[in-house]
């Protein structure tokens, strides 16, 4: 084998080698972000750069949690294993029953995402409202559960830890941006429902 190509195998190693740890921190923050309590999310969507819906959440846990999408009198609320919507978020209707599988199935969709993952970045950070934040990005193309083709970048707080944000820009035809903000909030006053 010649020099050259030496080099390059030395290259594309080092750059597995690296992916691979990228994506062992992502599938750790993956885990850390499906067990936090007590937070608010905020969530925009964007379609070419104007946004066209705010939504509201706020997770209690793992299995209670609520969010309305602003200006469109619709809620949904989760309470262990029922879900139940609302046009006022007060006056809570039951809806359907939690699947009793969608903890098995919620981790295989984020094993197979991180099977299908490319371009993974991490080791930089950058500083958001004087915040200092380690940032990981990937890739994701997948048909199931639906057509899929994204590329995404999270902010994440080692000190905390905290997953802070997402951003997400779908490469599909219709395009679209998602930033989902999240803010610890140990005050969240969970409502009472039927």
């Amino acid at each position: 084998m010649n020099k050259a190509a030496l080099t390059g195998a030395a290259v594309l190693l080092s750059a597995s080698a690296a992916q691979a740890d990228c994506i062992d921190e992502i599938r750790e923050i993956l885990a850390l972000k499906s067990t936090q309590e007590n937070v608010r999310v905020h969530i925009e969507t964007s379609m070419n750069g104007k946004v066209v819906q705010e939504t509201n959440g706020w997770i209690l846990d793992d299995s209670h949690n609520i969010y309305e999408v602003i200006g469109r009198d619709w809620w949904s609320l989760t309470a262990g294993k029922v879900h139940y919507n609302s046009t006022d978020g007060q006056t809570w209707q039951k809806s359907e029953m939690q699947d009793p599988d969608w903890e098995a199935k919620a981790r295989a969709n984020t094993e197979r995402m991180l099977a299908n993952m490319t371009d993974t970045q991490c080791g930089k950070s950058e500083e958001i409202d004087g915040k200092a934040y380690q940032v990981f990005a990937y890739s994701y193309a997948s048909d199931k559960p639906y057509p899929t083709d994204t590329d995404t970048v999270m902010y994440f707080d080692p000190e905390a830890p905290f997953l802070f944000r997402t951003i997400s820009h779908s490469k599909l035809a219709t395009g679209g941006t998602v930033v989902t903000t999240y803010t610890p909030d140990a005050d969240i006053v969970f409502p009472e429902v039927d």
